[in-house]
């Protein structure tokens, strides 16, 4: 709702995530807006998609799923899926291990694509191999450690939630 500079809304009262405002122009004398916290967005949608998980075909809350979803898209949030690349946020979720893992991946990635610009196809196809089996233990590291988090608010990076559905159990309800 627009007001004129003279219509505007007193606050009456006003914290973290309630604001109460009485305006002589609305029909109701209070509006109550609830300004719920990315933290508690997040909490909530890990839930309902676990509650969604367990109940499938039985889970009525999907509407509300995709409600708080929107509502943490609406407060500027981005949804990310994990990348794992060296400079990516999702990184904060992995051990010390893990991230030398990554940094291992990154180093071999760069030698298959030498290999291949070199047309050593052999060694390419190796560091290949290699490069598969350092991914695998870094998502499993990954989802070991976020099990049950579909949705992971990064503390470094909190316009950023990561999308976490490694089952591809949910991803139908965000099409």
């Amino acid at each position: 709702m627009a007001w004129s500079k003279n219509e505007l809304p007193e606050i009456d009262q006003f914290n973290d995530h309630v604001i109460l405002w009485h305006s002589p122009n609305l029909l109701l004398p209070y509006q109550l807006f609830i300004m719920e916290t990315i933290e508690s967005l997040v909490e909530e949608l890990n839930h309902l998609c676990d509650r969604y998980i367990a109940y499938v075909k039985a889970c009525q809350e999907t509407d509300r799923i995709r409600e708080v979803f929107r509502a943490i898209k609406n407060q500027g949030c981005n949804i990310v899926t994990p990348c794992f690349a060296p400079d990516s946020p999702d990184v904060e979720l992995l051990s010390d291990e893990g991230k030398q893992d990554l940094e291992n991946m990154a180093s071999i990635r760069k030698k298959k694509i030498d290999a291949i610009n070199a047309q050593y196809f052999e060694g390419a196809a190796d560091f290949r191999d290699i490069e598969r089996k350092l991914e695998s233990k870094i998502l499993l590291e990954f989802f070991k450690n976020t099990v049950n988090q579909h949705f992971i608010l990064l503390k470094n990076t909190p316009n950023e939630v990561i999308f976490n559905d490694p089952d591809n159990q949910l991803i139908a309800l965000f099409k």
